[in-house]
């Protein structure tokens, strides 16, 4: 799972059927908390391009995807929108139903 910034992750949500998208930021707790998990369920995804957005490093995403919080995890499907996770109370089953 890799970083994006803003140019590459619209391209990327624009020429890939599905993707899912974890915005965080490195200082943030449960950030750190979910990471592998959310590393591991990247391995599995078989239909989901999945990666990660540091928005200490791209402040413009959160304007573009309005992310008021972190983590925030954000699937597209041909390009458009179809579901968002604030924070980690979902926990892995929310995140794996992004996934599918």
């Amino acid at each position: 799972m890799r970083d994006v910034m803003l140019v590459e992750l619209k391209e990327l949500i624009a020429s890939t059927p599905n993707v899912m998208v974890d915005f965080w930021a490195p200082w943030c707790g449960p950030c750190k908390a979910i990471a592998p998990t959310v590393a591991k369920l990247a391995t599995e995804a078989k239909n989901c391009t999945v990666v990660k957005c540091n928005l200490d490093d791209d402040s413009a995403a959160s304007a573009t995807f309005n992310i008021t919080a972190v983590p925030t995890f954000i699937r597209f499907t041909n390009g458009v929108e179809t579901a968002r996770i604030q924070g980690t109370g979902g926990g892995v089953s929310s995140l794996r139903k992004l996934l599918e």
